[in-house]
């Protein structure tokens, strides 16, 4: 890089501007990187779209930071763009707004950073610099600071008031806790004050809200980036109130009533906001009017800080091209009321930011990969240096070791880019490669030897006169390895617990009363305790109080979506009768699924060896990096092969999580050990794509992959069926074809099924009888309940994949009433990214004018129309055209719910869809947003003013509803019940619809552990305990009801000491040191785990009297009752001796143990209490040894 290197060292030295050209790809990335360390201030680099600059940004990242990985402290950042927030005024995603708040942050803290933008990003209007420094709250320990002056301060900067924070921008006040999520840090922050003194700081994860690390300051700045004061308000509403009175007279004159209807309940909910401090997405057009200076980010740098401007031509295109869509947009808007005119608007021009930002005495390069002048630039310094693109291998490593020879040969220094250093050097190394080498970075390269660094670039380059070649994995492989972000604590994903919130009105199950209706949470006072009870309704007006102590019997109800419910009366025995029913279905399931393992475990299978080098290439190989879930369904899945039982594994995962990876793998891993794989999916559209998948990623192996399908004509069929039997294919992908009496196997060692609920009865039959001499493997999309998969545990091996896969990004999701702009704009936004689009139009009569319709709207898009009453193989046909992007729209039904993958539909268009169901809309929006591109769904309401209010919530739940992972919180209970009916089988679903999901998952926990002898907590509950104590959670210690509930029922079903520690802790750290209430609570939840253990049911008082009723099987001998009344109350002859009585009097009736404790002090009846139940477990646990001694001798003898 000798020649160009210096001119643009001396550019920088003289500030002046060097346009360079000849570089390309990764090239550029590598000369950006060397000079930028010579750069010791900020510095920005700007390129023509937001793809183009996450790559720039990861190749930066990966030469400067290495490793590094922590946005906090990392010199290279991405700016995001927020552009869609000017196209459609729809707030941008938290962590978009994280991003660049993060930037601004760090910008004013002087750090020295790289940040990379798109020109959207840059002509963008921000918060001003000033604005931003003087909006800052410091805090440090010891300070005093009152609890409400820090809260006011935060709703001042923007942050949004919630009961538990889990999400940045937002904030909670409960007791002497203040808990707040700043945008710039990396976890949420925790505050406690002892009076008005701060008495700790602590890092939190918003996820399971414990402490993660102590700090002794922090600085919190604004929310976001519309800051609203009272005088920026002022200022901004008097232009904006003549603009919308002018706006309103032209509509009405214009006879659009409609229209200006729409308008005026537009502006007055703005108005409102605005007047409330309260900051929304619409409310940034009026930036302009807010703030006096009109500043971008770039307004943040020092004035001689450099600037890069990757590919000028396209950037002044892209530039202009936002300003127009922009313009589009908004002049739209105006047309049907949703937007005022305004005459300024919240981006800068393109000639505005010339002059502002790239006509100043700066240093900045241009860089250009052709021969291009500067479009604003009449003189700029030109130089030239090429950076030719390395030889393309597509993954043959024969091919790539022997042009890696070549380069060593002649000198070079050859460089080696990939994260997982130590896996590629044994990759090469085992095909012979001789001095290849692990180098710490970039200044420990050795010519002659081939380096391997743990960096990442686009693409792979040469300077033959540096003698410098670099291969990155698209030349290696074809395509570039894909990273999961940093590791951000808000995109971890979420509590499944949070999500079985109870609401009122909600169904519940309680174990001895049945399905009532929850009504909320209400506070009595008996015997002047006050307490909290769950007030549940059921049939005939009955009322059921339910003490929070007892919230282990209740649940949340469960059931199929639609189904009929019917409340329980309380008087009537109907219930016991529905719970002995599904007993007695649990007790039959679970012997047949113990006697299942056990079979598999007898029959004993093929013990496949540990991982050969053709394996490691394979996943070297893989595009993308994979997550933490599915490395570990890899390792699970090897393990399991690797054992000579024939595995059963499922691994669960929602469309697009690596479900197929873990196939291929584990199918590669069978191969290489000279076995047969067989991989049944449910339709030929889905065989023919795993075909696809499987060949495309073991094209460069001996592997023979064959699918057997309609697509098949018998002939072929014919010879296929052949070659499998003679041991020719290696791998064939079949439908319900594969289970036909002529298919026969030479050698079969696995197994994978795809959705596997999806076939029929004769079917599974037949994989019933194929699982049981070979390991299986099964895939399935639908969510499996965590309360099935504990009942499971050790019968079903069940791996769970709820990471997201990296640069997996949230489909952005518009409710809109239908027009045919938006429409086409919409269409034509996709296409112009070289994108698809699914068009949903739910009915057949009037789908083929729709797609008329649409045509004309779009007349270069290519359309197609699928719907169900097609024929199956014509539908076939179009799916797989659409796949094979022959066609840029589909007009189709919802028959697209559960089709195929297609990773280029990115803009999904849903019209009525006020008419679908909840679950349809999420399953709909599933449907694109399968790659690291940005995917939209539109969902389209014709007439508002007949929409029902039911619909209305649908849509709104939706477009709330729209992050990573949030289909659990849409589609929880229907979901739900059909991954328990994948695991369980449709002849337990009646079961399960009785009595509820949870329960009926309780109840086969305990048939399972009954028949393999465990001793678990039974799913009845534990035992009741009823001391005279006060047991409350109060409101000013937990605010919110919904998150005193939830402490209620962990409190209530904690299974060991550790786990109720652990909770006590929790609540220490989470709200605050604990009240003697509490305290109480968590002497009794201590006390149930006892009774457990001591085999006692329940405790009550009444009358100065504890009554202990113990369980059937603990029954006490004359001697043992004899042995405790003497140890609490003594006989004369014993307090003639010096003894004291603990107690009045006991008394033994029947199975009850009675306790007269009259006027005696509270602790020490609590005390005696427990005495009493360690004896009565140690007699438990002897009398269980005991039994099972004999039972041993028993078997010896026989």
């Amino acid at each position: 890089m000798t020649e160009g290197f210096s001119r643009a060292k001396e550019a920088l030295a003289e500030s002046t501007a060097l346009c360079l050209q000849g570089l390309s790809g990764g090239g550029k990335s590598a000369f950006c990187g060397a000079w930028l360390q010579e750069v010791t201030g900020p510095c920005v680099v700007i390129t023509y779209n937001e793809e183009r600059a996450r790559q720039i940004a990861q190749d930066l990242s990966g030469l400067l930071d290495g490793s590094n990985r922590d946005r906090l402290t990392r010199r290279v950042l991405l700016f995001p763009s927020t552009a869609s927030a000017l196209y459609d005024g729809v707030t941008p995603d938290p962590e978009t707004v994280a991003d660049r708040l993060l930037v601004l942050e760090r910008l004013c803290a002087g750090d020295p950073l790289v940040m990379v933008c798109s020109v959207m990003a840059a002509t963008t209007l921000t918060i001003p610099g000033a604005t931003f420094v003087a909006n800052r709250v410091e805090l440090s320990l010891g300070a005093e600071c009152p609890r409400d002056s820090i809260a006011f301060r935060l709703a001042d900067l923007g942050y949004e008031r919630v009961d538990l924070v889990d999400d940045v921008g937002q904030y909670s006040v409960r007791g002497g806790i203040v808990d707040v999520s700043p945008p710039s840090l990396e976890f949420p922050v925790r505050i406690e004050l002892m009076g008005d003194e701060i008495d700790g700081i602590r890092l939190f994860d918003p996820v399971t809200q414990r402490s993660v690390e102590s700090i002794k300051q922090v600085g919190i700045g604004p929310a976001g980036e519309v800051l609203l004061t009272h005088d920026a308000v002022q200022r901004a509403l008097s232009p904006v109130k003549q603009a919308y009175r002018r706006e309103l007279d032209i509509l009405l004159e214009a006879g659009k009533a409609r229209e200006a209807e729409h308008l005026k309940e537009r502006m007055e909910q703005d108005f409102a906001d605005l007047e409330n401090l309260h900051p929304t997405a619409s409310l940034v057009h009026y930036l302009p009017y807010l703030y006096q200076e009109r500043e971008s980010f770039l307004d943040y740098l020092p004035s001689d800080s450099p600037l890069i401007v990757d590919e000028p031509v396209r950037v002044k295109a892209a530039a202009e091209q936002f300003t127009e869509d922009v313009q589009d947009s908004h002049r739209r808007g105006v047309k049907l009321g949703r937007h005022l005119r305004l005459p300024q608007t919240a981006c800068l021009s393109f000639d505005e930011f010339v002059a502002r930002y790239l006509r100043k005495s700066r240093p900045t390069l241009y860089l250009n990969m052709l021969q291009r002048e500067v479009p604003w630039e009449s003189q700029v310094a030109v130089a030239r240096l090429s950076s030719p693109p390395t030889e393309t291998f597509g993954g043959r490593f024969e091919l790539v070791v022997e042009g890696l020879r070549e380069w060593q040969a002649e000198g070079n220094c050859v460089l080696v880019c990939g994260q997982d250093v130590d896996k590629t050097v044994e990759v090469l190394s085992s095909r012979g490669l001789q001095q290849v080498r692990v180098a710490a970075d970039l200044d420990d390269l050795i010519c002659g030897a081939v380096n391997v660094v743990a960096t990442d670039l686009a693409s792979g380059f040469s300077i033959p006169e540096a003698k410098l070649v670099v291969l990155t994995a698209r030349e290696i492989y074809g395509w570039r390895k894909l990273h999961r972000p940093e590791n951000s604590a808000y995109r971890r994903g979420f509590s499944l617990t949070s999500l079985r919130e109870l609401e009122e009105g909600d169904y519940v199950v309680h174990i001895n009363h049945g399905i009532g209706i929850y009504q909320g949470l209400t506070k009595q006072t008996i015997d002047g305790m006050e307490r909290d009870y769950l007030v549940v309704a059921y049939a005939g007006e009955d009322r059921l109080y339910i003490p929070v102590t007892q919230l282990d019997r209740i649940q949340k109800y469960i059931g199929p979506e639609g189904g009929q419910v019917t409340v329980s009366a309380l008087k009537s025995t109907s219930w016991q009768s529905t719970k002995k029913k599904a007993r007695r279905s649990t007790q039959l399931l679970a012997r047949e699924l113990l006697k299942l393992y056990r079979d598999r475990e007898q029959a004993g299978g093929y013990a496949f060896g540990p991982d050969g080098p053709w394996l490691k290439e394979l996943e070297e190989s893989f595009q993308y990096e994979e997550t933490p879930d599915q490395l570990r369904a890899i390792a699970d899945v090897k393990r399991d092969m690797e054992a000579a039982i024939p595995a059963d594994r499922v691994i669960c995962g929602d469309v697009g999580f690596g479900k197929t990876e873990v196939a291929i793998r584990a199918a590669f891993k069978a191969v290489l050990a000279g076995k047969q794989v067989a991989i049944l999916v449910p339709t030929t559209v889905l065989a023919h794509q795993h075909y696809n998948t499987f060949r495309e990623r073991l094209s460069r192996y001996p592997v023979e992959v064959e699918m057997l399908s309609r697509f098949r004509s018998p002939q072929e069929q014919r010879r296929i069926l052949h070659r499998v039997r003679d041991g020719a294919v290696d791998i064939v992908v079949g439908t319900h074809r594969l289970l036909g009496s002529d298919v026969q196997f030479a050698d079969l060692g696995l197994l994978i099924i795809d959705e596997e609920q999806r076939f029929g009865v004769r079917q599974k039959e037949r994989l019933r009888k194929l699982k049981a001499s070979v390991d299986c493997l099964t895939l399935t999309a639908t969510p499996i309940p965590r309360t099935l998969n504990m009942a499971l545990s050790g019968i079903r091996q069940i791996s769970l994949i709820n990471d997201p896969p990296e640069g997996r990004r949230a489909v952005r999701t518009f409710v809109r009433e239908q027009d045919d702009a938006l429409i086409a704009e919409a269409v034509r936004r996709e296409l112009a990214r070289g994108g698809q689009v699914y068009y949903v139009h739910n009915r057949v009569q009037s789908i083929g004018h729709a797609a008329s319709k649409l045509q004309r709207l779009v007349p270069e898009a290519r359309v197609a129309v699928a719907h169900g009453q097609m024929e199956e193989g014509a539908l076939e046909q179009v799916m797989l055209a659409f796949y094979g992007e022959q066609f840029d729209v589909l007009v189709c039904t919802t028959i697209i719910e559960n089709g195929l993958d297609v990773p280029n539909a990115n803009t999904l268009i849903v019209d009525d869809a006020d008419r679908l169901g909840l679950s349809q809309l999420y399953q709909l929006r599933g449907r694109v947003g399968r790659s690291n591109r940005q995917a939209y769904a539109y969902l389209l309401y014709r007439y508002p003013d007949r929409m029902s209010e039911e619909a209305e919530e649908r849509l709104r739940a939706v477009e709330e509803f729209s992050e990573l992972g949030s289909g659990f919180k849409i589609a929880l209970r229907d979901l739900e019940i059909r991954g328990a009916g994948d695991i369980l089988g449709a002849e337990q679903s009646g079961q399960v619809s009785a009595v509820g999901l949870d329960l009926y998952c309780r109840m086969l926990a305990d048939a399972v552990s009954t028949l393999k002898g465990d001793n678990g907590r039974s799913s009845e509950g534990s035992a009741v305990v009823d001391l005279p104590l006060e047991m409350v959670i109060p409101s000013h210690y937990v605010p919110g009801e919904r998150q005193r509930i939830e402490l209620y029922r962990a409190l209530a079903n904690v299974t060991d000491e550790g786990e109720l520690s652990e909770l006590v802790k929790e609540m220490r750290d989470r709200y605050g040191k604990l009240p003697a209430p509490v305290r109480n609570l968590a002497i009794v939840a201590r006390m149930k785990l006892k009774c457990d253990k001591a085999g006692v049911v329940e405790i009550s008082t009444a009358r100065g009297e504890v009554t202990m009723r113990l369980s059937p099987d603990q029954k006490l001998s004359e001697t043992e009752r004899a042995r405790l009344e003497a140890l609490y109350v003594p006989n004369r002859r014993q307090i003639r001796q010096g003894a004291k009585p603990v107690l009045p009097r006991i008394v033994f009736r029947e199975q009850q143990l009675c306790l007269g404790f009259g006027k005696r002090d509270l602790k020490a009846l609590l005390q005696v209490i427990n005495d009493i139940l360690v004896r009565l477990a140690d007699r438990k646990q002897t009398a269980t040894a005991r039994s099972a001694a004999r039972r041993t001798k028993v078997t010896v003898r026989e």
